[in-house]
């Protein structure tokens, strides 16, 4: 009806590697591209509509799964008149231009509604997982060019002569000197940190370089 694919896109089943299929493909002009063993993504258009497909054809057989295929005609056709958000309109319509002129079957409007739901479900929760690990990756990468720049730390010993830097400033003190000091360190707690002597009290201060 539609004439012959451009491109085939299958997974590397028998029936798709078999010298038949593959010679009919060469006679038709076809091309034929098979995706890597384990990858689904590679194929992942048709992955994500099985994902609606199988459960829904599993829900319909329920009582005799071994003629599940019958079914499918059925699914199909729902599928194709049902709106997809992605292209704001059914695929029929798409399609053809008009919509499909057929009574809903309202059981089969609500199994294809629940798995449209659990679908969007899954597809969210990857593209959490996926942000997560962006999350992640970036961190690293910051991680590694902060490392990279950062000088290492001073040690610092009794005796040494310090200044404080201000962090607050109170009205009319953005003019005046940045930091407090110099004050002479007394003593160590750990290389990093120290007891600095003032005029007033002496005064433990965290040393980060």
């Amino acid at each position: 009806m539609f004439g012959n694919p451009r491109r085939i896109i299958t997974d590397r089943g028998t029936a798709f590697t078999a010298q038949k299929f593959e010679k009919h493909c060469e006679e038709n002009k076809i091309e034929l591209h098979h995706i890597a063993t384990g990858v689904p993504r590679g194929n992942g258009q048709v992955e994500r509509i099985h994902r609606v497909i199988i459960p829904m054809i599993t829900k319909l057989a329920i009582e005799k799964p071994e003629e599940w295929y019958k079914h499918v005609p059925k699914v199909q056709k729902h599928l194709n008149q049902t709106y997809q958000r992605s292209i704001d309109c059914s695929p029929f319509e798409l399609m053809i231009g008009v919509k499909m002129r057929d009574p809903a079957d309202i059981h089969l409007t609500s199994i294809l509604e629940e798995e449209f739901r659990n679908e969007f479900i899954e597809s969210r929760d990857e593209m959490r997982r996926h942000a997560k690990q962006q999350i992640l990756k970036v961190q690293a990468e910051n991680k590694r060019t902060y490392d990279k720049r950062r000088k290492p730390p001073r040690k610092y010993h009794v005796g040494d002569l310090v200044a404080i830097e201000k962090t607050q400033f109170g009205t009319g003190q953005k003019v005046k000197p940045k930091f407090l000091g110099p004050y002479e360190v007394s003593s160590l707690v750990v290389d990093f940190t120290a007891n600095i002597q003032t005029n007033l009290v002496n005064a433990s201060i965290i040393v980060s370089t």
